[in-house]
């Protein structure tokens, strides 16, 4: 069960990914730390930020976006210039891209895992069904 997680923690996160969350994706995260997403008839799970405020904190946030995000890239290959953000059990991701600058865009997209291609999703995380 997803609960409010302090800026701090998503702070944290930028700074070791290099780039600011768009404004509703942090509002979002703030309210309800995780949770799901429906993307064209899939569930999506979205990835918390770690949270060390507690034990109980740390185990429930354990699977971080950074953690799942640096995983995805050394073992898989995912660019440096994308952002996981959730997956769908199936190895599909929910990613953003990170420019060079640093810039996260609004966009949202799904990451196939066959095929590794990116497919547009919204134009912005307030667009989706969050559950």
């Amino acid at each position: 069960m997803p609960f409010p997680v302090d800026e701090k923690y998503i702070e944290a996160a930028e700074k070791e990914l290099g780039g600011k969350f768009p404004k509703t994706f942090r509002s979002k995260m703030q309210r309800s730390n995780g949770g799901e997403v429906e993307i064209q008839g899939e569930v999506f799970f979205l990835y918390p930020f770690y949270d060390t405020s507690d034990r109980k904190h740390i185990v429930r946030t354990c699977n971080s976006i950074v953690h799942e995000t640096k995983k995805e890239q050394n073992d898989f290959g995912l660019p440096d210039s994308i952002i996981a953000i959730g997956d769908n059990g199936g190895g599909d991701l929910l990613v953003y891209k990170i420019s060079p600058e640093g810039q996260i865009g609004p966009q949202i997209y799904w990451r196939d895992h066959t095929t590794g291609e990116l497919n547009f999703v919204s134009d912005d995380f307030s667009c989706l069904i969050v559950d």
